[in-house]
């Protein structure tokens, strides 16, 4: 019913956002959001809780905001952060396979260290200790120099 949209707010690099939209005018309130909501049905919930009552159509819509996570060399969208923890959390101890992935949670419990990539800046290969997109992630493993 494209009842759902989203909306990347880029301008503040420090605090990048996206914005989920529901536009509650053409919903249908199938549920089939939150069937397919892949954080385990805490992104999205359905409740009764909605005004639908308008005077202008436009109106019609509620908005969540997510906090974005971007690519430290291209600058591209990865992800929501709140996604990148959950897949830590479902993958366990096989998230410290991705920098991409463990960097995040590390951050969200306070113990990364900043410094991280000091240790391996030699032989070119400090952009591997990053949160990278798929593409960046490539072009640094594939680059020997």
């Amino acid at each position: 019913m494209e009842a759902i949209a989203h909306r990347d707010c880029l301008e503040d690099k420090a605090n990048p956002k996206r914005i989920m939209i529901h536009y509650t005018d053409t919903c249908i309130f199938c549920g089939r959001c939150e069937e397919a909501c892949i954080n385990d049905h805490l992104g999205i919930r359905l409740s009764g809780d909605w005004e639908l009552s308008f005077f202008e159509r436009k109106d019609a819509y509620e908005t969540i905001e997510k906090d974005l996570q971007l690519c430290e060399i291209c600058g591209d969208v990865i992800a929501c952060k709140d996604h990148l923890l959950w897949l830590s959390e479902r993958l366990g101890e096989l998230t410290y396979s991705s920098p991409t992935l463990y960097l995040p949670r590390l951050r969200d419990l306070g113990i990364v260290d900043e410094n991280l990539v000091a240790p391996v800046k030699d032989d070119h290969r400090s952009d591997r200790v990053k949160i990278l997109c798929a593409r960046c992630r490539r072009e640094t493993t594939l680059t020997t120099k």
